[in-house]
């Protein structure tokens, strides 16, 4: 039987009844939201632009005691769905089963947070504590068996108010999953999850008992296997939600906010990646390029330092610049434990609200562009992978270590296995060598089909670790004479520490990046410089991120100061090409281009 596909991402947009959605949400908690405020909250929401409203749906709140539903009142999803229809807006219903890290409990009934059946446990047997404030709570295994049945009688009782108001025809287009709370407060490699049903599904594939600390032979593997574990875990959410009459509509995902090296879970939906903290510059973000969505802040979290109008403008225009298919302003609507939102709990628009208006139509002027990636600059996780089984700090997840600013190596400088911490600094020099010469690049991550990637060359910083299926890829590459560049170091060993063998040695017509390099940044990019040299549409020491149309002519284009200081930039512009602001329509000088520090300017091109 034919699969059915109700709505769907391209690389630009969501596709509904085969109309081009782009992607301007805003998160609305309609539990948190005074009912009689949601008609002017959503109404006011689409006149600023938003297409779409992200809504979690919290299921204590909605299942107050064991198999009794309340959608009645403030909890009545099925109203505030109509309201949403009725402001002409869309609604991506976030389904996992923790939704929210402000709730009591990340938003569980307190009956499966009491269960011990589902706790998911740590090497030492005892249950996985959440530090969640005011209250820690034991966090339930996604490996437990009854914890999945019990998702699955969750959904089918709230499908029965989603399902009629789900497209063709309804406000519901997507519906989000993720793995909330424990991809951020117990994510150590030896943590969890030693969960009966985790051990199980461990032994199905090894003999060996799972490991329990770092000088186990097994520590990577199970670094993997956990990622792995997770990527099952929301297959089976999937599944869930496909059985109770959800399936065809489009899923999307969200990551932790921490460095794609460490995030081991991988799917086939477009993920978000979450710049809303206070503790994300525009440069840490544009890293985060991977991604295909940016969550970014309207307003600002109590839990993490103020933040201000131009920070925040910023990280918007940073995602952009990065070629994120959207943004999803948090919050839509203010609420407790948040200051500011895009409008008021009362439905009243705020000062986010025009700045993310006049962003929105800007956007919306310009036709389908496509963001010029010349180089793929590859995320390789083998040697991360050792660095997270032989954390010293170990189970502090790597989303708590990357809020100390270890510097480039970041929290696998905490790390025993050396290479862990070198390789990621030899990432950071790539990267930051890339930059300075100017070169279009863009993140792959190692489990990309890279053949289908349109990239003209492949950076991969190499020590002595390298995962398997990334080399047979490389040598695929080069025999389909793509540029290839590796190094300081020619792999001799696997992701998990085994030996390559003779039948991969490296590949041919491949380049290989000196030794000393990584304390030689300048002479780094003057070596990087030849894979994509280009004589305009540079700017001297700011960053210059080119968007074109199909005929490959630039129409926009981002410059990004990375300094701490102000800078005045000279841009090269193409012959007979004049700029204009995006945001305020007027003239820009190419010769006298005025950025503040950690600032961001988005300009149009015309010919």
């Amino acid at each position: 039987m034919e699969e059915r596909r109700r709505t769907y991402f391209d690389d630009h947009a969501l596709i509904v009844d085969g109309r081009a959605v782009r992607w301007w949400a805003a998160t609305v908690y309609y539990a948190h939201t005074p009912r009689a405020s949601w008609k002017r909250a959503l109404t006011e929401l689409r006149r600023i632009g938003i297409t779409i409203v992200e809504a979690p749906v919290p299921w204590g709140a909605h299942e107050p005691r064991s198999g009794a539903h309340d959608f009645a009142g403030p909890l009545d999803l099925g109203g505030f769905l109509d309201e949403a229809a009725a402001a002409g807006l869309h609604v991506a219903l976030e389904l996992s089963p923790m939704t929210d890290g402000e709730q009591r409990f990340g938003g569980l009934p307190e009956r499966i947070v009491r269960d011990e059946e589902l706790w998911a446990r740590t090497a030492h047997g005892g249950p996985a504590w959440v530090p969640q404030p005011t209250q820690a709570w034991p966090l339930p295994s996604w490996s437990s068996t009854k914890f999945q049945a019990e998702i699955a009688r969750w959904y089918a009782a709230v499908a029965a108010v989603i399902v009629p108001r789900a497209a063709a025809g309804g406000p519901v287009v997507a519906i989000g999953l993720g793995l909330g709370l424990a991809a951020l407060t117990r994510s150590g490699a030896f943590d969890l999850d030693y969960h009966p049903d985790a051990i199980a599904a461990w032994h199905a594939t090894h003999h060996e008992d799972p490991p329990r600390t770092s000088t186990s032979p097994q520590a990577a593997a199970w670094v993997r296997w956990k990622g792995a574990q997770a990527e099952r875990a929301l297959a089976a959410l999937d599944t869930a939600l496909d059985a109770v009459g959800l399936d065809g509509l489009a899923r999307y995902g969200t990551a932790p906010p921490i460095d794609p090296h460490l995030d081991e879970v991988a799917t086939t939906w477009p993920r978000a990646a979450d710049l809303a903290s206070g503790t994300t510059s525009p440069l840490v973000a544009r890293r985060r390029a991977v991604h295909r969505h940016a969550r970014v802040a309207a307003g600002h979290s109590t839990w993490f330092a103020p933040t201000t109008e131009p920070e925040r403008r910023a990280l918007e225009l940073t995602a952009l610049a990065t070629g994120a298919r959207g943004l999803t302003w948090s919050m839509g609507v203010a609420r407790d434990r948040w200051i500011g939102g895009l409008v008021t709990a009362e439905g009243a628009p705020t000062a986010e609200a025009h700045r993310a208006a006049s962003l929105i139509t800007a956007a919306d002027k310009l036709p389908r562009l496509r963001r010029r990636a010349d180089v793929g600059l590859v995320v390789s996780r083998a040697d991360s992978r050792h660095g997270v089984a032989s954390s010293l700090v170990d189970p502090v997840p790597p989303a708590a270590l990357e809020l100390l600013g270890l510097g480039p190596a970041g929290g696998a400088a905490l790390a025993e296995d050396a290479g862990a911490g070198l390789a990621h600094r030899w990432f950071d020099a790539v990267a930051r060598a890339l930059d300075l010469a100017q070169v279009a690049w863009a993140l792959v991550d190692e489990r990309r089909e890279l053949i289908t990637l349109e990239a003209r060359a492949f950076v991969v910083p190499t020590l002595a670790r390298v995962d398997r299926a990334l080399w047979c890829q490389l040598h695929q590459l080069a025999g389909d004479r793509r540029v290839i560049v590796y190094g300081p170091d020619a792999p001799t060993l696997d992701e998990l520490g085994g030996p390559l063998a003779d039948d991969l040695a490296p590949p041919r017509r491949a380049g290989t990046m000196r030794p000393g390099s990584l304390d030689d940044v300048r002479g780094l990019a003057a070596d990087l410089a030849a894979l994509a040299p280009r004589d305009e549409w540079t700017a001297g020491r700011c960053l210059v991120d080119l968007f074109e149309d199909d005929a490959g002519k630039v129409r926009a284009l981002f410059v990004t100061n990375p300094t701490g200081k102000p800078v005045r930039a000279t841009l090269t512009v193409g012959a007979g090409a004049s700029l204009r602001d995006a945001l305020d329509d007027q003239p820009v000088r190419a010769d006298a281009l005025d950025l503040p520090a950690h600032s961001v300017r988005w300009l149009a091109v015309s010919w």
